[in-house]
């Protein structure tokens, strides 16, 4: 692990839970990626039609076949906070999405704020 990582334990589905890694900003804010999976921790202003709370979401990202490669963002969680380690509890998607009802924890693992961030 490294210098602004977070444990996310807890949640109904095996496939969120592990160690995510701060990957960069994305609208402002810090997101982290599980590595090896599709797994994202993003902050959204709004997300329609899924919610209209600014928050961070636990994302699936896929890419389906003969779509020309564009990504689907998928939703599995929801919290709305600036903070994603705050104590605002989690919302969860699952049963419009995958069948999964369990909300779990963030913890950050290290003290954050690595010297190097990368935009997209």
């Amino acid at each position: 692990m490294s210098l602004g990582d977070i444990i996310i334990s807890g949640f109904g589905s095996p496939n969120v839970n592990g160690i995510y890694s701060f990957t960069g900003t994305f609208n402002g804010r810090n997101f982290y990626h599980l590595d090896g999976t599709n797994y994202y921790l993003m902050y959204f202003a709004s997300w329609m039609p899924w919610s209209d709370h600014l928050g961070y979401y636990i994302v699936e990202i896929k890419v389906l076949p003969n779509t020309l490669a564009i990504p689907i963002y998928v939703p599995k969680y929801m919290k709305p906070s600036n903070d994603p380690l705050d104590s605002t509890p989690w919302i969860s998607f699952m049963s419009m999405n995958s069948g999964e009802s369990t909300t779990g924890s963030i913890t950050d693992e290290m003290s954050s704020s690595s010297s190097s961030s990368t935009d997209i």
